[in-house]
């Protein structure tokens, strides 16, 4: 009895196996489809220094798929008044983590995103329109700001 029980599985597996289709990769074929609309939201700055943390932002940011999410503001501080011509550093400013509160110092910064697609590319100009003027009113005459050692830094390769 054991011998034609095992006779039949024998043989009913083998009509299974043998009346099976192979089937190559190129028989199948796939089609796929995306469409995309214009990412108009404003993105939240991170911290320069550790782009995995989100920051809180110094400065409003603009919307649109090329926008500015931050700016640094420029302190310099308290200094003593001169008649001669003076050069001072701006100090480091503070960002603030939005997730832990913890206030730490980064280079000045300002943080753009490109959502267009395409490479379109883009150019940033930053200019000084008047002297600097304190909330008194006073005017410094002559006042310029210069920047070196500006990197670039992307997060997309």
């Amino acid at each position: 009895m054991k011998k034609n029980y095992l006779c039949l599985v024998v043989l009913l597996t083998s009509i299974f196996l043998g009346s099976q289709t192979p089937v190559s990769a190129e028989d199948m074929s796939s089609i796929g489809s995306a469409s995309f609309i214009e990412n108009d939201a404003q993105n939240p700055p991170v911290n320069p220094l550790d782009p995995d943390k989100p920051i809180e932002p110094t400065n409003p940011g603009t919307n649109g798929p090329l926008s500015i999410n931050d700016a640094t503001n420029y302190q310099f501080g308290t200094q003593k008044m001169t008649d001669k011509a003076a050069t001072y550093s701006a100090l480091l400013p503070e960002v603030v983590d939005k997730d832990t509160g913890e206030k730490s110092k980064v280079p000045h910064f300002v943080q753009i995103t490109d959502n267009r697609g395409g490479e379109k590319g883009w150019k940033l100009e930053v200019r000084q329109d008047k002297p600097f003027t304190n909330k008194a009113g006073f005017s410094l005459k002559g006042t310029t700001i210069s920047s070196s050692s500006i990197t670039a830094v992307s997060l997309v390769g």
